[in-house]
């Protein structure tokens, strides 16, 4: 299910393209100024299993997001797994 999903990820990256792409691990964090598209402007896990220094690195994020302007998104899919989704209720 997991490599089915990565291919629909994927194809959304594709179609809807953002401004900048900034990587951390396997979180993709695409940012888009002046768009309010989430798909545009979200963190987007691609495995589960990468769950080393969330903390940190959703700090990261945020001073990314802070500077283009807007606000933190994550968008949650069977990617991003159980101790990420945990960790951002």
């Amino acid at each position: 299910m997991l490599a089915t999903v990565r291919r629909y990820e994927a194809a959304g990256f594709r179609a809807w393209p953002a401004a900048a792409v900034h990587y951390d691990g396997t979180w993709v964090v695409r940012l888009t100024a002046g768009h309010a598209a989430k798909r545009l402007n979200s963190v987007n896990p691609l495995d589960p299993g990468d769950t080393q220094h969330i903390a940190e690195r959703i700090g990261r994020a945020s001073r990314r997001f802070e500077a283009y302007g807007r606000p933190l998104t994550f968008r949650i899919s069977p990617l991003s797994g159980p101790v990420l989704s945990k960790h951002l209720d």
